[in-house]
C-alpha cells in the first residue's frame, strides 16, 4: 500500500501531464480515471485523519 505522500506525488505527476497539453486521448482518459481514483483515496485518508484528530482533541480536552 502506498503512503499518502506517494499517492499525492503520483496525482501531481498526472496533473503535470495534463498541464503539458501533450496527452493522447486514450492515455488521457486512463490517466484521468487513475487521477480521480487517487483523489478519492486521498480524500478518504484526509477525512479519516480529521476524525481521528477531532476524537483525540475531545479526549484531551476532557482530561
Amino acid at each position: 500500500m502506498k503512503t499518502f505522500q506517494q499517492q499525492f506525488e503520483e496525482l501531481e505527476n498526472i496533473v503535470r501531464t495534463f498541464e503539458s497539453g501533450d496527452v493522447d486521448l486514450d492515455v488521457g482518459l486512463k490517466e484521468f480515471e487513475k487521477g480521480m481514483k487517487l483523489a478519492g483515496e486521498l480524500k478518504k485518508k484526509l477525512d479519516g485523519a480529521e476524525v481521528k484528530l477531532e476524537t483525540l482533541k475531545k479526549e484531551y480536552i476532557k482530561s
